[in-house]
């Protein structure tokens, strides 16, 4: 996943894509983010490289909480065209979507 313009920080970014998928939203702008919290630890990854946010977002029908990971991709790729060195992107996934109670 590539950061958008705009300033939204990538954990939002794959929060907001799981829940337009999950609830069927078209719109770049549905989903503002409300706020965001790193889960375990109190680095800025585990051993694994792992990586896990909390991401509060607004919606019409009240606010969705998503949980995401991100882990290194296990291939090594030149992330641009001007890569000295082959390198391991991040890739995200959803572990869950919830409205908020």
């Amino acid at each position: 996943m590539a950061a958008r313009a705009g300033g939204v920080p990538l954990p939002a970014q794959a929060a907001q894509q799981a829940a337009r998928e999950r609830l069927g939203l078209l719109g770049v702008d549905d989903l503002p983010v409300r706020g965001s919290r790193r889960l375990a630890g109190t680095g800025t990854e585990d051993a694994d490289g792992v990586e896990r946010f909390e991401v509060v977002l607004g919606s019409a029908d009240g606010d969705v909480v998503v949980r995401v990971e991100s882990r290194p991709a296990d291939e090594a790729a030149q992330l641009t065209c001007r890569a000295l060195h082959p390198a391991h992107p991040r890739t995200w996934t959803a572990l869950s979507v919830s409205p908020v109670r």
